[in-house]
């Protein structure tokens, strides 16, 4: 059985899909067209720098096509688009985390629109899934489970520090990438912040994220989805096998 917890303290969940080659025939007028089909949904819309493998992306432009944001109107979601990605983020906002499965069906259902809208309005037939992406990013906010980072080792404990005999750290910036598959790589990050609220006092605060990432062996939607499935499950593995039983019950875990 899979474990979910109460109130768990994801801050946002990113499920991506890279294309290789790119999406050379889009261009900014299809984008506008695109965002007529998804408008009710996410009335929002923003642009932002390209992300992805450069040189993948200005398929000869002298200027490259951004990324388009596209927003749901409480902001908790939105769509990436750019000519090698497609992405979908859910971001913590007033309600609640609606879990994987909820976030995967609702990046099913808007890819298949716009797999749909390059065939029907672009003259795209055949798109090729180069690599994909999951992230899993966690905002373990100030709280008597975490002050600090002297509190680092209540949420992680096998997270330490050696002994120098200096005041400190200040700084905790921890990446590891692991091997969890025979393609897919695992990205852990851990690093201390700082917020500010609106009366300018600071509030401490951890990051925790766990990114899987593969080159698929077939660029095609059903290894994709093979990818997520078991990107999930490694993913909710090894954050359960790192957290404390303090952290857990924090987050009141539950069976589901």
């Amino acid at each position: 059985m899979k474990t979910k917890f109460k109130t768990p303290p994801i801050n946002e969940l990113v499920i991506g899909m890279y294309f290789s080659p790119p999406l050379a025939r889009l261009h900014s007028e299809h984008i506008g067209l695109f965002w007529s089909k998804v408008y009710k949904q996410f009335p929002k819309s923003q642009n932002a720098p390209p992300i992805g493998i450069p040189d993948n992306m200005g398929i000869g432009d002298i200027f490259p096509l951004p990324r388009f944001w596209f927003i749901s109107e409480d902001e908790s979601t939105l769509i990436q688009i750019q000519r090698n990605a497609f992405l979908l983020n859910w971001r913590k906002r007033e309600g609640s985390y609606p879990h994987y499965d909820n976030v995967k069906e609702e990046f099913d259902r808007n890819y298949r629109e716009f797999e749909k809208f390059l065939k029907t309005s672009v003259g795209i037939e055949d798109i090729y899934i180069d690599r994909c992406e999951l992230s899993y990013i966690n905002n373990i906010t100030e709280s008597d489970l975490y002050q600090g980072i002297k509190d680092i080792k209540k949420v992680i404990p096998t997270i330490s520090f050696p002994e120098t005999g200096l005041e400190g750290p200040w700084v905790v910036n921890i990446k590891t990438s692991y091997k969890a598959t025979e393609n897919m790589v695992l990205t852990i990050t851990v690093q201390n912040r700082i917020s500010k609220d609106e009366e300018k006092k600071e509030h401490q605060n951890l990051h925790y994220e766990l990114r899987a990432s593969e080159k698929l062996s077939e660029p095609t939607k059903n290894e994709a989805d093979r990818f997520f499935e078991k990107a999930h499950e490694v993913i909710g593995e090894c954050f359960l096998k790192m957290v404390s039983k303090e952290a857990k019950d924090v987050w009141e875990v539950k069976e589901a």
